[in-house]
């Protein structure tokens, strides 16, 4: 986990109160196959009865690289380990997708066909600035 990762996770604890699992390791598919990814963060806000399935980037590129986490099998295989593996049905909490990026990078990931074809089937994403969670850290801390 690297610095960016440790002050997000810490945002999402300290600040929003959320109960986090940090580097999910997804290990297979919806149909049960093998099959590997690894979220950055798995949040429970019970307050908004949410699961938020966080995915954190630093990287110039990360409008291309995350885009690709919105297309149907990858979000499939995602969300259903994490109801069936993880959360083994206890909740049936909303989904939310959350991705959390350099402030240049918001505007151009929302405008992926990706987002918003997304958004417009009524699936639940966020997308947030770095610095907006720094930002607010500093105006709550000492």
């Amino acid at each position: 986990m690297d610095f960016y990762e440790q002050v997000i996770e810490f945002y999402l604890t300290a600040i929003e109160g959320c109960a986090v699992l940090p580097q999910v390791n997804v290990t297979h598919s919806s149909s049960g196959e093998p099959w590997n990814a690894c979220p950055d963060f798995l949040a429970l806000d019970f307050g908004k009865k949410q699961v938020q399935i966080i995915e954190v980037s630093k990287k110039w590129d990360s409008p291309t690289r995350l885009a690709l986490k919105w297309h149907a099998d990858y979000r499939k295989n995602i969300e259903y380990f994490v109801r069936n593996s993880i959360l083994r049905n206890h909740l049936e909490f909303e989904l939310l997708w959350r991705f959390i990026v350099r402030g240049p990078n918001v505007e151009k990931l929302k405008s992926r066909s990706e987002y918003r074809d997304f958004i417009a089937t009524g699936g639940k994403a966020t997308v947030e600035s770095i610095e907006m969670i720094f930002d607010s850290i500093k105006e709550k801390m000492p």
